[in-house]
């Protein structure tokens, strides 16, 4: 069984932006995902943002293209009162961080992956890592 994978939003809009240096990486996780190497989630609040900087630049078109092919291999979490309350009340400093974290946690995700794991050092009952240290889990590294 694959692992269950909850993806920040920085790793979604720096694949959806292709925004350099981390573009690569963010690559590499989507790519492992759409081959069924992992399961990746996200929430519904973090698609909203995802939504948003790819409008930006990209237009309207584009941008629902651009969710609407993500959602083809991610699942969207939705947020609830629940995860805000935790998220509120949690330890880590960024209530944006601590709703996402809320959200893994609730939605089973064993690994969030994020490029900002200094965000996450209070995070507890979930293992948080880089893109890179996926090639740490036991997924195939052919798509890596």
């Amino acid at each position: 069984m694959e692992p269950k994978v909850f993806l920040d939003t920085d790793i979604l809009v720096d694949f959806c932006a292709s925004r350099d240096p981390w573009f690569p990486a963010a690559a590499r996780v989507l790519n492992l995902a759409a081959h069924n190497k992992i399961s990746a989630m996200t929430s519904a609040a973090g698609l909203k943002d995802v939504f948003y900087f790819a409008r930006k630049p990209e237009g309207e078109a584009k941008a629902r293209q651009i969710i609407y092919d993500l959602m083809k291999v991610i699942q969207v979490c939705e947020v609830n009162e629940a995860m805000w309350m935790e998220a509120l009340k949690s330890p880590l400093t960024d209530t944006e961080d601590a709703l996402q974290l809320a959200c893994a946690i609730q939605n089973g995700a064993e690994y969030l992956i994020t490029r900002n794991v200094k965000h996450y050092k209070k995070a507890k009952g979930i293992t948080v890592l880089p893109p890179p240290a996926l090639a740490t889990l036991t997924v195939s590294d052919e798509f890596l």
